[in-house]
């Protein structure tokens, strides 16, 4: 994502251009709607935090006043959605851990991984990060894969780097 074109776009936006939004949404809707879909494994609940996050987005841009702060202030937005349709929903995610996941992953240190082994490593990967509780969740997902800061995370969560880096911590133990 080029963040100086978005930068633009959100400003274009905050002006009141009617196609900087449009754009705003194609350059963002892939990492939104990949956070929602790790969060809740699903395509619909995934697709109902994205379209209230973009409603959000698009009726409270005006309220953003530094317009670098975009993506943050979205992906609180999208934190607080997911947030807010689980409670909604009343739902429990209810997983089982998998041996196996542990049992493949060792690899020995003489005979590097094969591609096929790496894409089954990932794929182990995206399924333990499914198994974690929801704060180590969103933490992994927006340091590891939206390679956010730990004071974004910070931000975005409304609580200490501490905090942050305990789940972290957790996370990766």
């Amino acid at each position: 994502m080029n963040y100086d074109l978005l930068l633009e776009l959100v400003r274009r936006a905050q002006a009141g251009e009617k196609g900087a939004f449009e754009e705003i949404y194609r350059e963002t809707y892939n990492r939104i709607y990949f956070y929602s879909f790790k969060m809740f494994g699903n395509e619909h609940d995934a697709c109902d935090v994205v379209q209230e996050v973009f409603v959000k987005v698009f009726t409270r841009l005006d309220q953003l006043k530094e317009p670098e702060a975009f993506m943050s202030w979205m992906y609180s937005i999208t934190v607080n959605e997911c947030r807010n349709k689980v409670r909604r929903d009343s739902k429990e995610i209810l997983v089982e851990e998998s041996q196996e996941f542990f049992e493949n992953l060792l690899l020995s240190d003489d005979d590097p991984a094969t591609e096929l082994q790496q894409r089954d490593i990932k794929s182990y990967m995206m399924r333990v990060i499914d198994l974690l509780p929801e704060e180590q969740k969103r933490v992994i997902l927006l340091y590891f894969y939206e390679k956010l800061t730990l004071a974004q995370i910070a931000e975005i969560e409304a609580t200490s780097i501490g905090t942050i880096k305990s789940r972290l911590y957790l996370a990766k133990k």
